[in-house]
């Protein structure tokens, strides 16, 4: 009778260490996931810093005879 409930106590704690394994490797996986399904932050441009300092561009006007150029392959 003694060997049985040595039996059932062997049986008993292999099967609870596999599930508190497991729910540990559950619970870690979860939390990385979580991290890594956030969204980003908006990232910030120098642009967007500052909208009221904005610098007028010129823009050069296309000579009529167009520009010289060399395409290669």
């Amino acid at each position: 009778m003694q060997t049985f409930w040595k039996i059932v106590q062997f049986i008993l704690g292999f099967v609870l260490g596999l599930l508190l394994t497991a729910g540990i490797a559950a619970g870690i996986a979860v939390y990385l996931l979580n991290k890594l399904a956030d969204t980003p932050s908006k990232p910030l441009f120098a642009e967007t810093m500052s909208p009221t300092i904005v610098e007028e561009k010129e823009e050069k006007i296309p000579q009529p005879e167009g520009y010289r150029a060399v395409v290669t392959w």
